[in-house]
């Protein structure tokens, strides 16, 4: 079978399941699979495709056909400019969350050898991503997850930010974690679970099915993890430490008046590129 034909085959078999972006999905696993980019694959479309990359691409095609989510097939997700690793078990790193690193990086702008606490740190994209752009910062991580806590680490080493960065495994919803740091930070940043808990059956099959519940549900009304964090973020925040959630879309209320009620100063809701709010910001 010549790369074209394989191409053009998985476009219809992702297009007849339903899955927008067939041609881009098969593509991408094309390139995964030959480790060439699209344009080295289509200068040598009408080469053969060996036997045992025809056979694996079958093989992926039908595990999306069948609704798996591509980053979960391949293995890896682009956050902010850069590839990461994404271990089964651990959250996907979305690109909504790029708003929260963009407003991150102005919040320790001019702060020298800032610290960073990343809350329910999971692939470690937020927090390795802003280590990258601020070469003077050092990080710590926390999840409550040990699989999230190994992948955050695999990612820190990929970057060589190992010497910069630390990850240990704690539950945020407890109040001891947070007096048990040790540390003042300036910032803290968290993309904590906000989805109430009985909309599970309303989430898209690629999330529901795929994606870790720990990292997805907080409560009756989605906020347990954002009240616990807000309670107890002042204990691990410098006097003028910044703080930044992403939340939920229809929660941007609820969270700014329980962070204006805690005496968080500065408290400013953020919308992501669609215009959505997407992040808090508060000052402590």
């Amino acid at each position: 079978m010549k790369i074209a034909e394989a191409l053009s085959t998985g476009v219809n078999t992702l297009s007849d399941a339903g899955i927008e972006n067939a041609e881009q999905e098969c593509r991408w696993i094309m390139e995964d699979l030959l480790h060439k980019n699209i344009l080295s694959i289509t200068s040598g479309r009408h080469d053969d495709l060996p036997m045992d990359v025809s056979e694996r691409y079958t093989h992926l095609l039908s595990r999306r056909r069948r609704g798996e989510p591509l980053v979960r097939i391949l293995g890896n997700q682009y956050f902010f400019g850069r590839r990461f690793d994404v271990h089964p078990g651990v959250f996907i790193p979305r690109p909504a969350t790029e708003t929260l690193v963009e407003e991150a990086l102005k919040c320790i702008k001019g702060i020298p050898s800032p610290k960073i606490l990343d809350v329910g740190v999971g692939t470690g994209a937020i927090l390795v991503s802003l280590l990258l752009e601020y070469p003077d910062a050092f990080g710590w991580g926390i999840d409550i997850s040990d699989v999230a806590i190994q992948n955050a680490k695999h990612n820190a080493e990929r970057f060589h930010l190992s010497d910069r960065v630390d990850f240990t495994n704690h539950d945020m919803t407890q109040p001891e974690t947070w007096t048990g740091l040790g540390i003042a930070f300036d910032l803290i940043v968290a993309n904590p679970p906000y989805i109430r808990d009985s909309e599970q059956s309303e989430l898209p099959p690629e999330v529901r099915d795929h994606e870790p519940p720990q990292a997805l549900y907080s409560g009756p009304d989605g906020l347990d993890h954002i009240q616990m964090i807000a309670q107890w973020a002042h204990h691990a925040l410098t006097p003028q430490g910044c703080l930044l959630i992403e939340f939920g879309i229809d929660q941007s209320n609820s969270i700014k008046e329980l962070f204006s009620r805690l005496r968080y100063r500065d408290v400013t809701i953020i919308p992501d590129l669609t215009g959505r709010p997407r992040v808090l910001r508060a000052t402590s």
